[in-house]
């Protein structure tokens, strides 16, 4: 499982692939339906790599 770090108004947060999905994916797959892109587009990994790019996300290792 890999873990991201963003920063949000209150603080750091760290969130998984999971958590991301669980969160963003019914938002996003909206979003990409509604503004027309090809369903082919529309993958867990083109939104986890959507969230990670819209939120300065970045890998770190498993926190303790």
């Amino acid at each position: 499982m890999k873990y991201y770090k963003y920063c949000e108004p209150w603080g750091d947060k760290i969130i998984t692939e999971d958590e991301i999905l669980d969160e963003y994916w019914d938002e996003w797959t909206f979003k990409m339906t509604f503004s027309g892109q090809d369903e082919r587009l529309i993958t867990p990994e083109n939104c986890i790599q959507d969230f990670i790019t819209i939120n300065w996300a970045f890998e770190i290792e498993r926190p303790i």
